[in-house]
C-alpha cells in the first residue's frame, strides 16, 4: 500500500467526513479495476492488490456506502469465474477483503460460501488453510443466528459433501468433524450423512470417515492439518516443541561428538527430527469431543445395516492392511455397542489370529469388543479353543501364552459358562509356570471363576468363598425346579399338598442362600428399576406404565456402563509383569521422587566449614604428626630384632 493511501487510512479512522469524497474516488478507482479483472485477469495487479488491501483495513467505518456493496458483489463473480487462474497472490488478497467486507454487512452466508468452497480446488495449501478457518467460523455465526441459517448452512454443506471433485468432498468432511468434535454440529443427521462416506470410492475419504468414528485422528497430508488449525492448536504447538526440543538435543550432542561430519549423516539427522515431529502432532491431534456430545457411534439410525454393509465391502474389496483394520474396529466397536450379532464376522476374524500376525494384539481386542454378553455361547466357546490352540500351547514362547490367557479372562468375565470344566482345568494348571507373567495371567483366570462361577472349578481350586458360593448356587437351582415341579402338579391336581409343602421347606431354608447370590452377582441392571421382569410379562401395559419406566431408566444404557466408553485396550492383555523400557524423563522423575522425604548423604555444611579452610600450620601439624608416627614405628621394628637376639 503506498503512503498516500496508508494517510487516507488514517485519515479515515480519525475524521471520515472531511475525508469521504477522497475515500469514494479511491474505491470507485477500485470498481473500475475489478471490472477490468472480470474481462481479463491479468491487469494491473499491484494497483488492484493495493487498492484492496486499503479496502480492507477500511471496511468496518464504510460499510454504509453504495460501492462497497458493488465492490463485494464484483469479487465474489471474480472469485467464481477466474479463481484458479488468478495470480495466487491477488486471490488471497481478494478473500481476505471478501472476509472483511462480509463480516460488516449483515450476514449473507449463501452468497459467499459456494465460492469458498469452489476455492478448494485450487493447490494453494494457505488459501485452502485460510478459507478453512473463515468457512468454520462463518457456520459457527450461522448457528449462533438462528435454526433457518443453520439449517440452510447445514444443506449447503451436505450438497458439497456429494461433490465429484475430491478436494472439495475431503474438506468438506474435515469440517463436518471438527464442527461435530467441538458440539457445533453434533446431532444425529450429521453423523449419519457421515455415515455414508464410510463407502465412498476414494481412499482416503473413507479413513476419514472411519477415524472419525472411531473417535481418532487421521493425519495423512500437510494440508489436512487445517481441520486443526484453531485458537487450541496455538497451546498445544508450545508443548510440542518443548518435549521435541528435548529429544532432539541429544540427537544434535551424538552428531556434534562424530568424527566425520558429511551431508549424508546430516540428512538423515534431519529425517529423524522430521519424524519426531510428526508422531508428536499426531500424539496431540485427538478429537477430544465435547463431554456433552454422544459418540458418533451411538446416534446410527440403522446401525444392523451399517454393520452388515461395511462387512460386505470389506470382504468384497482388497484394501490396506491398515485401512482393513480400522473397518474391522469399526465394525466391532458397531456390534459391541448395539449388542448384535453377526457370526460371519468373527469367523472372518479368527484367520487373523495367528502368533506371527502383524499387529495381533490389536485384532484381540477386537475381538473381544465385538463379543457381549448376549453372543451366542457357541461361537464364544469356539473362540476360547481357538485362541487356546493357537496361543496357549507349550511350543509358544511366554509372552503369547500370557497374551492369549489374559484375552481368554476377558472373555469368560463377559461369559463365564461359555467355557468346559477340563479346558478351564488345563488353564488353571499355568499357575505353576515359572514365567511371572504366564503365571500371573493363570491365576487371573483363577480369582475370576472364584467370584462369578465357582462350580466349574475343581474342589482344590474353589478357596473357602468358592466352595460356599457352589453350595448356594446348588441350592438355589434345587428350589427352583422344586417350585416349577409343585406348581404344574397344583395345576393337575389341587388335592395333593405334599410336593407344596416340600418346596416351602426348600424355600425357607434357601432365603438366605438367594440373598448370597443377588450380594455376590451384582451384575443384572434390573435391580435398580422400579419394575420388575415378572411384572412386564403378566399383562399389557399402558401409557402411564411407558412413561414410568422411561423415568425409572429401564431398558437405557447409562454412558459410564457404555462398552464404547469402558473399551478394552492392548495394555489389558499384554504382559504387565514383565518391565517396560523407560525414557530418560522417566527415570529422572523416578530418582527426583525417591530423593523427598531421604535423608542428606555426606556430611552437613556445618561440619565441613567450622573451623574454615585448612591453614599452613594446620598442614606442618600433620606432617610432623607423620614422621613422629615412622620414627615410633622404626623404633619398635629394631626393639623387636633385639628380643628375638636374646632369646636365641
Amino acid at each position: 500500500m503506498n503512503s498516500e493511501l496508508q494517510q487516507l487510512c488514517h485519515y479515515c479512522k480519525t475524521d471520515l467526513k472531511a475525508y469521504e469524497k477522497d475515500i469514494e474516488a479511491q474505491l470507485q478507482l477500485l470498481e473500475s479495476l475489478l471490472q477490468l479483472t472480470l474481462v481479463n485477469s491479468a491487469s494491473r495487479i499491484e494497483q488492484l492488490s493495493s487498492l484492496l488491501i486499503f479496502a480492507a483495513s477500511i471496511a468496518k467505518n464504510v460499510s454504509h456506502l453504495q460501492v462497497t456493496q458493488q465492490i463485494y458483489q464484483d469479487i465474489i463473480e471474480i472469485l467464481q469465474r477466474h479463481g484458479e487462474v488468478l495470480d495466487p497472490g491477488l486471490r488471497f488478497q481478494l478473500v481476505r477483503t471478501l472476509a472483511t467486507l462480509a463480516k460488516s454487512k449483515a450476514p449473507d452466508f449463501i452468497n459467499f460460501l459456494p465460492c469458498y468452497f469452489q476455492l478448494f480446488r485450487c493447490t494453494d495449501k494457505q488459501l485452502r488453510k485460510y478459507l478453512f478457518q473463515l468457512i468454520m467460523k462463518a457456520v459457527e455465526r450461522a448457528m449462533e443466528m438462528g435454526s433457518k441459517l443453520g439449517s440452510q448452512c447445514k444443506s449447503l454443506i451436505y450438497q458439497y459433501l456429494r461433490s465429484s471433485h475430491e478436494k472439495i468432498a475431503q474438506k468438506t468432511l474435515l469440517l463436518l468433524v471438527k464442527l461435530y468434535a467441538k458440539g457445533i454440529l453434533s446431532d444425529a443427521s450429521t453423523c449419519n450423512v457421515m455415515s455414508f462416506c464410510c463407502f465412498h470410492e476414494n481412499t482416503k475419504m473413507k479413513a476419514i470417515a472411519i477415524h472419525f468414528f472411531l473417535q481418532e485422528c487421521f493425519v495423512e497430508d500437510e494440508d489436512s492439518d487445517s481441520s486443526d488449525s484453531s485458537s487450541d492448536e496455538d497451546n498445544d504447538t508450545n508443548e510440542i516443541q518443548a518435549v521435541v526440543s528435548q529429544k532432539t538435543k541429544e540427537l544434535w550432542n551424538n552428531y556434534k561428538l562424530t568424527s566425520k561430519k558429511n551431508l549424508r549423516k546430516r540428512r538423515q539427522l534431519e529425517r529423524k527430527i522430521s519424524r519426531i515431529c510428526k508422531s508428536e502432532r499426531r500424539r496431540k491431534r485427538k478429537h477430544q469431543l465435547n463431554p456433552k456430545v454422544e459418540p458418533p457411534v451411538s446416534l446410527l439410525f440403522r446401525p444392523d445395516e451399517f454393520a452388515e454393509k461395511l462387512f460386505l465391502e470389506l470382504k468384497k474389496k482388497n484394501q490396506r492392511f491398515q485401512l482393513r483394520v480400522a473397518i474391522i474396529q469399526l465394525i466391532a466397536r458397531v456390534v459391541g455397542f448395539h449388542l448384535l450379532d453377526i457370526p460371519p464376522f468373527i469367523q472372518y476374524l479368527l484367520k487373523y489370529l495367528r502368533p506371527h500376525q502383524e499387529g495381533v494384539t490389536k485384532i484381540l481386542v477386537i475381538l473381544l469388543q465385538a463379543i457381549h454378553e448376549y453372543t451366542p455361547l457357541e461361537t464364544v466357546n469356539m473362540v476360547i479353543r481357538y485362541i487356546a490352540d493357537h496361543f496357549v500351547i507349550p511350543q509358544m514362547s511366554a509372552n503369547t501364552c500370557a497374551v492369549g490367557l489374559n484375552s481368554i479372562r476377558l472373555l469368560c468375565e463377559k461369559q463365564p459358562t461359555a467355557i468346559d470344566a477340563a479346558l478351564l482345568e488345563d488353564f488353571i494348571q499355568y499357575k505353576t509356570s515359572k514365567d511371572r507373567s504366564v503365571m500371573m495371567a493363570a491365576r487371573s483366570i483363577l480369582s475370576v471363576y472364584r467370584k462369578l462361577c465357582p462350580g466349574l472349578l475343581p474342589k482344590s481350586e474353589r478357596g473357602k468363598l468358592g466352595n460356599i458360593r457352589a453350595l448356594e448356587e446348588k441350592r438355589a437351582l434345587v428350589s427352583k425346579s422344586l417350585s416349577f415341579d409343585t406348581v404344574s402338579f397344583e395345576k393337575d391336581d389341587e388335592e395333593s399338598n405334599s410336593c407344596y409343602e416340600e418346596s416351602d421347606s426348600y424355600s425357607e431354608t434357601d432365603c438366605s442362600s438367594s440373598s448370597f447370590i443377588e450380594e455376590t452377582t451384582s451384575q443384572s441392571s434390573t435391580q435398580n428399576n422400579a419394575y420388575d421382569d415378572n411384572l412386564l410379562t403378566q399383562r399389557i401395559l399402558s401409557d402411564s406404565d411407558f412413561v414410568k419406566l422411561k423415568q425409572s431408566g429401564f431398558g437405557t444404557i447409562s454412558m459410564d456402563e457404555n462398552p464404547v466408553n469402558a473399551t478394552i485396550s492392548v495394555t489389558d492383555i499384554e504382559t504387565f509383569q514383565t518391565k517396560r523400557r523407560r525414557s530418560k524423563e522417566e527415570r529422572i522423575a523416578s530418582v527426583k521422587q525417591g530423593r523427598k522425604d531421604r535423608q542428606k548423604y555426606g556430611k552437613s555444611s556445618k561440619q565441613k566449614f567450622k573451623t574454615g579452610p585448612t591453614t599452613n600450620r594446620a598442614k606442618q601439624k600433620r606432617q610432623v604428626n607423620g614422621i613422629v608416627q615412622q620414627r615410633r614405628r622404626k623404633q619398635y621394628m629394631q626393639s623387636l630384632k633385639q628380643r628375638t637376639k636374646r632369646r636365641k
